[in-house]
């Protein structure tokens, strides 16, 4: 008889990020359901099933787990690239008008939301009392500040700003705009679908941030 062929096992080096995944998830779900403070590594580590000192061995403390949990929130399950490495990312900077690269920037933004959310309440809520949660948002906020700055430059290379609305106003703006808060307000307290609040992030955002086709037609005087 003929033995099957056994595939080839996972190497080592998926076994450990696989198996950090499963950690991290286990703190995602466990810091969204009962808050930052209420989850001790302990209750994480039982969720995971791994050892406690398996988790502070391949994270070191509890903030630094809630920094890569918001991390991979970012990235998603299975990459290891920020947004501004993804494909997604090429495509927004080639959209060849204002309309395809919001429509680009909103809709995957928007899947990053519904991941990362849930965490961003969960930390603002702790970071009122908890010093670990309050570095752990101010380090966030400089991060989504960092990327926002980037998409506003790669746009406004392309596109016009509006007059009276500089660098910093539009980055200000985009910051408010397509914030984890204002998603959770709208989708999660006030049941929007998130196709209504992709549609009203990207006019709000070509309406108050840029010169829009409709701007140009009203400005050229009408032809005889």
């Amino acid at each position: 008889m003929v033995r099957p062929v056994k595939p080839p096992g996972l190497s080592r080096v998926e076994r450990t990020r696989r198996n950090r995944e499963r950690m991290v998830d286990a703190a995602y779900g466990l810091f969204v359901a009962r808050g930052y403070t209420a989850t001790t590594m302990a209750d994480i580590a039982a969720a995971a099933g791994v050892a406690e000192q398996t988790l502070y061995y391949a994270f070191g403390s509890k903030p630094q787990l809630l920094q890569r949990t918001y991390d991979l929130a970012v990235t998603g399950p299975g990459s290891a690239l920020p947004p501004e490495q993804q494909a997604w990312f090429r495509r927004f900077q080639q959209a060849d008008s204002l309309s395809a690269a919001l429509t680009l920037l909103v809709d995957n933004v928007g899947t990053v939301f519904a991941r990362t959310a849930p965490l961003d309440e969960m930390v603002r809520a702790a970071a009122v009392a908890d010093p670990a949660a309050a570095d752990a948002r101010r380090a966030t906020e400089a991060m989504r500040r960092h990327a926002w700055s980037v998409m506003v430059d790669r746009m406004s290379a392309r596109f016009e700003l509006r007059a009276g609305v500089d660098r910093t106003a539009a980055i200000d703006s985009m910051l408010v705009i397509m914030s984890p808060t204002t998603y959770n307000t709208m989708v999660t307290e006030y049941g929007w679908s998130l196709a209504a609040w992709s549609a009203w992030c990207r006019r709000l955002l070509a309406e108050q941030l840029f010169v829009t086709p409709a701007d140009s037609a009203a400005d050229r005087p009408d032809e005889a």
